[in-house]
């Protein structure tokens, strides 16, 4: 129970930090005109002057429209275009690391102890937690998602027997 309430819950975070954003190419003539995300029309060659000359030019950088969400992981990395399915590989390596955590923190709570196994699992979840809030780029990001969701688990199992034991609840 506990475990489905902490997946659904990264799930919606991931639609808070890499949502799909409405956007423009920064240097096409018009880059204030958001265009939907899925047309992809911001994506296609526009006609620039380069050197005197008249070129067909693929967009490089974007404007993204940030009267919704300020800061995301969608416009910080520019995750548009031939790039825009790392936004389901940022979820998806939460989500294989949640499931190595599930499948490993009970091996690791045993060797350790349900104390030593909460307190490092803690200390390793904050700081993936903050490695993934100030990653520059995804070489960075996505193998913290990754480690982020298995110490998630090194925390929620030994957390849920130490409540159990403590509190004499009777969970799922």
């Amino acid at each position: 129970m506990a475990a489905a309430v902490l997946e659904v819950s990264n799930v919606l975070v991931a639609e808070f930090t890499a949502p799909p954003l409405h956007y423009s190419c920064a240097s096409s003539p018009a880059p204030t005109a958001f265009t939907n995300l899925t047309s992809q029309l911001a994506c296609e060659a526009h006609r620039a002057t380069l050197q005197g000359v008249q070129q067909d030019v693929e967009c490089q950088h974007f404007v993204f429209n940030t009267t919704v969400f300020a800061s995301t992981v969608t416009a910080d990395l520019e995750l548009v275009c031939e790039r825009s399915w790392y936004r389901s590989l940022h979820q998806m390596v939460l989500t294989l690391g949640c499931t190595v955590g599930a499948l490993t923190g009970g091996v690791f709570t045993d060797l350790l102890g349900r104390q030593r196994s909460l307190f490092y699992g803690a200390l390793l979840m904050t700081t993936f937690t903050l490695v993934v809030a100030s990653a520059p780029s995804l070489l960075v990001l996505l193998p913290a998602r990754f480690l982020l969701g298995v110490s998630m688990h090194l925390v929620l199992n030994p957390a849920i027997t130490m409540g159990n034991a403590y509190f004499g609840l009777k969970l799922l």
